[in-house]
């Protein structure tokens, strides 16, 4: 069952990713699917997913070229044929990420 689980919170690292994979274990899990989650600790977010195989979904988290835009979506996306040519013109980097099952992705800032 594809969808979106997250958090934003003050809570310890710790109680919220248990929260969150909490969360993430209500999804079935049907071979057919996967999950994922990303991190932030600094900002205080989690984001849990899970997505059908293939899917625009599956590929997640977006990020942009610099790092500081994320996204997150359930659901496919059919975009008009030109919108990536467009948007190499605009400057920017298109880069599609290699899904891993249950992929963890660390972007809170490293302290110290």
């Amino acid at each position: 069952m594809p969808g979106i689980v997250g958090l934003v919170t003050r809570k310890p690292r710790p109680v919220a990713e248990s929260e969150l994979r909490r969360m993430l274990a209500t999804f079935p899990g049907e071979p057919l699917e996967s999950q994922g989650f990303w991190i932030n600790e600094a900002m205080g977010l989690y984001v849990g997913w899970s997505a059908r195989k293939g899917a625009f979904a599956d590929v997640l988290s977006i990020v942009n070229e610099r790092g500081d835009l994320a996204l997150f979506f359930s659901g496919e996306d059919f975009p008009e044929p030109s919108t990536e040519a467009r948007l190499r013109t605009a400057g920017h980097q298109l880069v599609v990420k290699k899904k891993v099952k249950n992929r963890k992705e660390d972007n809170s800032e490293k302290k110290g």
